[in-house]
């Protein structure tokens, strides 16, 4: 559907009457459509959003889809209902040549939308098939153009919903370890569901954050692997020695557990030192 814009300027005036708040609309579209507002339309007030909302659901092809959700959400709202049935009405009279190139640019889309899903980069080969993909629909620079930029963006705010994900789960895990309770684990499938985060995505992303925290583990116990051999090894020398020896050792322990590099370069030298004081005693 292609609307003009005094229709445009009706159903704009439409939704917002029917939903007059952010979280209505929001709702709407969360319950009638499975679509995130804040992902599909920004804005810095309510007017703003419900233009950019109309706006790229008709760049995208869902205005029916949007129209019909808002009537079936609120089917009391007069204004509404009156935009509703023109624009139905109007549908009906379009021409064959608007619904190809609604078809085209969706395809185009999805095309784009795919190569740029796994890094936010296309290849140079991804790039030659959309152009290929392009000329064989019979789109124009500006039309996929469009879809460049309103793709790109979308992916540009998807990344942000998933680092905002990661921060979250790299916290639970630091409190405690790989294995969530409960609570954790549905605190994050409600952000997961509010973001529209895939399963794929999240999968990997936890698999990955799980990863470095077994390497931090690792880490620790070699640490403490060092302590405890050289405790063992000063366990075989004088009691004098093994006090002083112990000493040393608490205080080797507390160099090497740090994570400063400084920290690990003194303990260092004090095992050195240490050494060299226990091979003299018992060379004597």
């Amino acid at each position: 559907m292609t609307l003009s814009g005094q229709q445009r300027k009706k159903l704009i005036d439409a939704l917002i009457d029917a939903f007059p708040t952010k979280s209505s609309l929001e709702q709407m579209l969360s319950l009638g459509l499975d679509k995130n507002l804040d992902v599909v339309a920004e804005g810095g007030n309510l007017k703003v959003v419900v233009f950019n909302l109309v706006k790229v659901a008709e760049s995208q092809g869902w205005i029916d889809q949007l129209i019909d959700a808002a009537c079936k959400e609120n089917p009391g709202n007069q204004l509404l209902r009156t935009i509703a049935t023109e624009l139905r009405a109007n549908n009906l009279t379009q021409t064959p040549y608007n619904s190809i190139k609604e078809n085209a640019i969706a395809k185009y889309r999805n095309k784009f939308e795919e190569f740029l899903a796994d890094d936010g980069e296309i290849s140079r080969v991804g790039w030659e098939i959309l152009n290929d993909l392009q000329k064989n629909l019979g789109l124009t620079k500006g039309e996929t153009r469009a879809v460049k930029d309103e793709v790109s963006k979308n992916f540009k705010i998807y990344k942000k919903n998933l680092d905002k994900y990661r921060q979250i789960f790299t916290k639970f895990v630091a409190e405690q370890g790989c294995l969530l309770d409960t609570k954790a684990k549905a605190d994050l499938k409600k952000q997961q569901e509010y973001y529209q985060l895939k399963d794929k995505d999240i999968a990997l992303l936890e698999e990955e954050e799980k990863a470095k925290y077994q390497t931090k583990l690792q880490r620790h116990e070699q640490r403490l692997f060092m302590v405890d051999d050289f405790l063992q090894h000063v366990l075989k020398h004088s009691p004098l020695v093994l006090l002083l020896a112990v000493f040393g050792g608490i205080l080797l322990y507390g160099f090497i557990v740090g994570e400063s590099w400084w920290k690990i370069s003194l303990g260092l030298v004090l095992y050195i030192i240490i050494w060299i004081g226990l091979t003299a005693v018992s060379g004597r």
